[in-house]
């Protein structure tokens, strides 16, 4: 089984990096596809990570660019009193809606409908990611799905201000760690993932590279942001398939038992809520998740994450019908190229799973 595996994440992720020595703008220089099946955890490392050579493992820190919204909106489904709250009634100070935004909810924040456009460029100082959020204006709510960090950010910033430990805006390092303790404390400390972090670990960490005309070149990570909810987190293969096991159902891990409204928010976080815009009809976006409609004899929905920021490239995706998933993480930005990989990749673990789990 295990040579299986290995062989059809080899198939589809080995494209994806460079293995002749001439850097390509569409192969990163190393990566880890990691997947989750039948109780099973599979590692295929791919490539180097930082300038001595070395390959990747299981606990190499990779930035997880938007995946990071997975672990966000995981959070808002602990919360079903929120879903369709008016997030007008729980802003932080400094935070203010014109009165057509005054009735955006949680719900469409996490799927993109609540009217909050593109943010291009980036917001970088809480100041003015405040004055954009104050000049939106939405014609109708729900909005059409428009993917937006800032809808993410925003819903990160107003989620830890109404913990009990209050999330103030001070400083970029400040808050990372503000973010990091959010998230131990919601969901990365009761399933072990002690690695996944809102700022970059001193080791273990892979170098993120870009590739210049005819070479590749170290570049540096993004740092903190005020949306950093939406794109700004680090993991590890190995923290990432803890999350995956979570989100197909999986109630020990490590030998722990998983909290059950751990369980219940990725369940509320998975579910479609809305259609994605046309021609992507057979695809409907979940809190953060795309969700891929079965086709032919797939079962069960599968439900995936892109994420890319400049020097790596991620994506996780689930089954939780067959309770198998999959991870992976690259040292290079090529988003485009990974997404309809890991799905045909998912694809074709599927019979695996199937038939791990046995007639029904």
């Amino acid at each position: 089984m295990s040579s299986s595996v290995a062989a059809i994440v080899q198939q589809y992720v080995g494209p994806l990096v460079n293995s002749n020595g001439t850097p390509s703008s569409s192969q990163a220089p190393g990566g880890i596809a990691a997947v989750y099946l039948g109780a099973e955890s599979y590692y295929v490392p791919f490539g180097y990570i930082n300038s001595a050579g070395d390959a990747p493992t299981p606990d190499t820190v990779f930035g997880l660019g938007s995946v990071t919204k997975t672990l966000t909106t995981s959070i808002l489904g602990q919360s079903t009193n929120l879903f369709n709250a008016a997030v007008n009634s729980y802003l932080p100070p400094g935070f203010t809606l014109l009165t057509p935004e005054q009735a955006v909810t949680f719900e469409e924040l996490a799927t993109f409908t609540g009217g909050i456009p593109e943010q291009n460029p980036p917001q970088a100082t809480q100041a003015a990611f405040q004055a954009f959020i104050a000049n939106v204006a939405p014609p109708v709510l729900p909005a059409p799905n428009v993917y937006s960090d800032c809808s993410i950010g925003l819903l990160g910033q107003v989620l830890m201000y109404n913990c009990p430990a209050e999330y103030k805006w001070i400083d970029a390092a400040t808050n990372a760690a503000d973010a990091t303790t959010w998230y131990q404390d919601f969901l990365l400390t009761a399933l072990g993932m002690t690695s996944t972090t809102a700022t970059p670990p001193g080791t273990s960490l892979a170098t993120p590279y870009q590739y210049d005309s005819t070479a590749y070149e170290p570049t540096n990570y993004e740092p903190w942001c005020p949306w950093g909810t939406a794109g700004r987190m680090y993991s590890s293969a190995s923290d990432m398939v803890n999350f995956i096991m979570a989100n197909v159902g999986i109630t020990m891990i490590n030998g722990n038992s998983v909290p059950q409204a751990i369980l219940d928010g990725m369940v509320q976080a998975l579910r479609p809520r809305a259609s994605m815009q046309p021609p992507n009809n057979d695809v409907q976006q979940a809190f953060a998740w795309q969700v891929f409609l079965p086709t032919g004899s797939q079962e069960g929905n599968i439900c995936g994450k892109l994420g890319g920021v400049v020097g790596v490239s991620s994506y996780v995706a689930v089954n939780p019908t067959l309770q198998y998933g999959a991870v992976i993480l690259l040292n290079m930005w090529m988003p485009d190229v990974v997404q309809p990989v890991a799905i045909r990749m998912m694809r074709a673990l599927q019979p695996i799973a199937t038939a791990m789990r046995g007639p029904k």
